[in-house]
């Protein structure tokens, strides 16, 4: 089996089986506050178990208290909905040149549209909770690699990539 086939299947596992603990929970939300604590609640589990798995190591940075925030809500534009059979359906069939807008209604095209654009749609959404612009970009560009720099964005891609 493959490098790539074998972290898939480590990532299908992780999704079934990882969980936040109650203490980086408890440490999350001494972070965020009324709508950005919203969204984080609004994450699937596991998703609220990644984003503070990888804000806990990027902390280590001891980044502005902003950047954190955007680090604990990166995966926030994956809805709850956005379950193990779409995650598995995109990886299989992904469509890269997928527009991010208008918002597709078609179940298939939805999630490969998620896939696709969630660091977009979920800088819209903490942008509308009230994250500071530069905590959004951390959102919007977790996975563009053309976007990174030398800043705190560079520095939290190489955390999340791990």
């Amino acid at each position: 089996m493959s490098t790539k086939a074998i972290a898939r299947v480590r990532q299908v596992w992780d999704l079934l089986t990882k969980r936040v603990s109650s203490e980086d929970d408890a440490w999350a939300r001494s972070y965020l506050q009324g709508p950005e604590l919203s969204l984080y609640e609004g994450m699937q589990p596991y998703d609220r178990y990644h984003c503070t798995l990888v804000a806990r190591r990027f902390a280590a940075l001891e980044p502005p208290e902003w950047a954190l925030r955007g680090a604990l809500l990166h995966d926030c534009g994956k809805p709850r909905g956005y379950g193990l059979f779409w995650r598995v359906f995109v990886v299989l069939l992904p469509d890269p040149a997928i527009p991010s807008a208008p918002r597709r209604r078609l179940p298939w095209r939805w999630a490969q549209q998620l896939y696709r654009w969630h660091g977009l749609y979920g800088a819209e959404r903490a942008r509308q909770a009230g994250l500071p612009e530069a905590a959004c970009l951390i959102i919007r560009d977790h996975h563009d690699r053309s976007a990174a720099s030398e800043g705190w964005l560079g520095d939290f891609q190489q955390i999340d990539d791990d």
